[in-house]
């Protein structure tokens, strides 16, 4: 009885599943963007006759299939925004985006086909329009068809897999770069160091990121925001000293990382993440009154008095480290949240939640 009872549930789930797609719509128009599932006739005069529809994002859902695609870019060539919906399974070649003179920006998000054979960039050459380019988690190859793009400002490699960003030299505006990952094989990072307009900079788990690697970067001196964490053979900052504006810096579980002398020319810091490392002390910001968000968890840090002055700060991490004092927080009226290891005296952590009643007080070990 059991089992004819499961299959029957079995048999109604399937049903379901593909009365769904049946059901699923073949585009559909919104306020802000249009989907495509499967281009029929109507779709493409739906589209076409649809108000102001340049200023749409045209997203190419994950059902969509490669005639799909092709037939978008051969019938809309005014889409300035493009956008393929997270793990499409079908699309494999991107040659008909040519076709899209205009565009702009260009969200290759998650193609699953490209674990088996990476995505061409070659029909991106002569797109000279396009201002961001954003490969998340797509495998891609013939990166060197954008050095042509000199209007790119935004450009995200993450698990892309990369093998050369040469073409970097050649675009000299882009001011956001991730290259998050560990299956890159590019060179170096020489190209990276031309970017004289750089802002943000993600080089989460690059096998490429030691410090003699990293040098190269002294040269940039706008950075607002870098995320390295994991990158398991640096053990300095010195590769950031010229960055005194820098407002975050997320370096997370670099085991090796010793050196934060950097920091002590820099005044506009926000975020600091330094899980997991080997930092001390932090008396080198000892003038900083900025900093928004601190996590210095299961480092050896053994005073917080850098914070006294912080009266924006918001959430501070301090679990497993030799911290015993906390009284410096007591004038962080802004506090919404902190991590605070059991050895600090509960008659402090009673004070500081009388002195911030809607604090969230968490104790870890």
């Amino acid at each position: 009885m059991k089992k004819i009872t499961l299959i029957t549930f079995l048999f109604i789930l399937v049903n379901i599943s593909v009365n769904a797609q049946k059901e699923t719509k073949s585009f559909n128009i919104s306020p802000f963007n249009i989907t495509i599932n499967h281009l029929t006739t109507e779709a493409i005069e739906a589209i076409n006759s649809t108000e102001n529809k340049e200023k749409l994002t045209v997203i190419v859902g994950n059902i969509a299939t490669q005639s799909d695609f092709d037939l978008t870019c051969e019938k809309f060539p005014w889409i300035l925004e493009l956008e393929f919906a997270n793990r499409n399974e079908h699309i494999n070649n991107i040659s008909a985006i040519s076709n899209l003179k205009s565009l702009k920006v260009l969200n290759l998000r998650w193609l699953e086909a490209s674990q088996e054979k990476p995505i061409d960039l070659e029909p991106l050459r002569n797109l000279i329009n396009l201002i961001e380019l954003d490969c998340y988690n797509t495998h891609v190859t013939n990166t060197d068809a954008l050095g042509n793009l000199t209007k790119l400002e935004d450009v995200s490699f993450y698990m892309s897999a990369v093998n050369s960003i040469s073409f970097l030299y050649k675009t000299p505006n882009v001011k956001g770069l991730s290259l998050y990952g560990t299956d890159h094989t590019f060179e170096n990072y020489e190209p990276v160091a031309s970017l004289k307009e750089l802002q943000y900079l993600n080089i989460y788990m690059n096998p490429q990121a030691t410090d003699n690697a990293l040098r190269v970067l002294e040269s940039l001196t706008n950075l607002r925001k870098i995320e390295m964490a994991n990158s398991k053979e640096v053990t300095s900052l010195n590769f950031l000293k010229n960055n005194t504006n820098i407002e975050e810096i997320h370096a997370n579980w670099c085991n090796k990382l010793i050196d934060f002398s950097a920091l002590s020319g820099m005044r506009s810091l926000k975020e600091l993440e330094f899980t997991e490392t080997k930092l001390e002390h932090l008396d080198m910001l000892k003038k900083i009154t900025t900093l928004v968000d601190v996590d210095i968890s299961e480092t050896n840090v053994k005073n917080i008095s850098f914070l006294k002055k912080c009266q924006d700060l918001e959430y501070l991490e301090i679990s497993e480290t030799p911290i015993q004092e906390i009284s410096p927080l007591f004038k962080c009226e802004k506090l919404i949240r902190v991590e605070l290891s059991s050895n600090i005296p509960d008659k402090q952590v009673q004070k500081l939640k009388s002195l911030n009643p809607n604090i969230t007080i968490d104790i870890e070990d």
